[in-house]
């Protein structure tokens, strides 16, 4: 970062402008910048701007161009290409576009397409890609920026801390079965504990904060010792909310109640070939049984078939084609009564999620996702896009689909960041 706290690479585009903008290009700025989608100046203003620094200086701080380094990391030079496009100036407009390249190995999102509209923050106008109304009317407002976040008068993003859980150290539990051991193995699914190790580790990709624990091929005494191990590490009060990612192959099972009456229920298979039901794996978090995470978000993210299935572990893999499913399948279980749950399914009921040799589709796209956009916006909405993603695939068996699904409790908005 530069003292000025914006990162060199712009500090650096603004000394290399105030060099190459001559005499008449820069009053063919002064005279642009005074229409209102450029920064609607005054003729009193433009007076006092006699540099080409100083007008840099003011259109930035107008928001002509942004570059924010918190609580998001964006960039938006959109309306300032398109006020040096005049110039007929290539050499200026490519280093705009490298500079651009080079925040956008640094982590930061990058405003691309259509005109911004100055003054709005880039984050309001990535969410629709379309100006703000300028009456500014409340749906207006909340369809061009994400629930939750307000903005200042300066234009920054502003979370409300009433409508975001707290932020801390969260805890990540990852189960991965069938990956060496059982059978039959679910090729390829080595390859989600990379993405997800990569995403989440205090050394990833994006500054997450989470303690990660991994876990593979458990047989079901295994998984539930695994299971409350960890309930009462959360119990001590250390973290802020719970993440726990399970794949493996799933089934059906015929069940009575206490009637006596027949029912169908999903749900894993461990490696031991024994059975267990997600009302098993989410009841040693729920409220009554974990009170150090209640106000705290616990998710629950299955990666996992949910075809119908009774006689035998759903698994349709096979080697000629390109995009294999996963046999992992979910149980059906009550909704818990206790808030601050969410349950993400990688696909809906009665449908098969599928996998290649480079893992899973829905953990693939919810790296992705995360990786991109966590910054910008809480899970929930992260988790609308990777649905988006994942409705753009299609399986080379007959065409299939997949679309997940999430059933939510959360009170509030859950930022993965910092």
């Amino acid at each position: 970062m530069s003292r000025t706290g914006k990162p060199k690479a712009h500090s650096a585009l603004l000394v290399y402008l105030t060099k190459a903008i001559d005499r008449d290009l820069f009053n063919q700025m002064k005279n642009t910048v005074k229409t209102k989608e450029y920064g609607g100046f005054l003729a009193g203003e433009l007076e006092k701007l006699d540099t080409p620094q100083k007008l840099l200086d003011k259109m930035e701080h107008k928001g002509v161009f942004k570059v924010k380094t918190h609580p998001s990391h964006t960039v938006d030079y959109r309306n300032l290409k398109k006020v040096l496009e005049q110039c007929e100036n290539d050499e200026i407009l490519t280093k705009i576009e490298s500079t651009e390249a080079e925040l956008e190995k640094e982590g930061f999102y990058v405003e691309r397409g259509d005109q911004a509209d100055a003054g709005c923050t880039s984050v309001s106008v990535m969410e629709t890609n379309r100006p703000l109304n300028v009456n500014n009317s409340r749906s207006d407002r909340s369809d061009a920026v994400p629930s939750g976040i307000s903005l200042s008068e300066s234009g920054d993003k502003v979370l409300n801390p009433e409508e975001c859980y707290n932020k801390g150290k969260g805890y990540l539990l990852f189960i991965n079965n069938f990956e060496n051991s059982g059978e039959p193995r679910r090729k390829g699914s080595e390859k989600d504990k990379d993405k997800i190790e990569t995403l989440f580790e205090e050394d990833g990709s994006v500054d997450l904060n989470f303690k990660c624990n991994y876990e593979k091929d458990l047989t079901k005494t295994q998984l539930l010792k695994v299971l409350h191990k960890t309930r009462d590490k959360l119990a001590t009060g250390k973290y802020s909310s719970f993440v726990f990612i399970l794949g493996s192959h799933g089934k059906q099972e015929v069940v009575k109640d206490n009637e006596g009456k027949e029912a169908t229920v999903e749900g894993i298979v461990t490696i031991d070939q024994k059975f267990i039901t997600e009302e098993e794996l989410t009841k040693p978090f729920l409220g009554d049984e974990l009170k150090a995470l209640n106000d705290k978000p616990k998710v629950f993210i299955i990666q996992a078939c949910r075809a119908p299935r009774r006689d035998k572990a759903d698994d349709m893999e096979t080697s000629s084609r390109e995009e294999t499913p996963d046999e992992a399948t979910q149980a059906t279980f009550k909704k818990p009564v206790n808030a601050d749950m969410l349950i993400s399914y990688a696909t809906s009921k009665g449908t098969k999620a599928w996998r290649n040799d480079d893992g899973t589709w829905y953990i693939s796209e919810l790296c992705e996702g995360i990786k991109k956009y966590s910054r910008q916006k809480h899970l929930l909405d992260i988790l609308v896009r990777v649905n988006h993603a994942i409705s753009l695939r299609e399986s080379t068996e007959d065409g299939a689909k997949q679309m997940p699904c999430q059933i939510s409790t959360l009170t509030k908005e859950y930022w993965l960041t910092r």
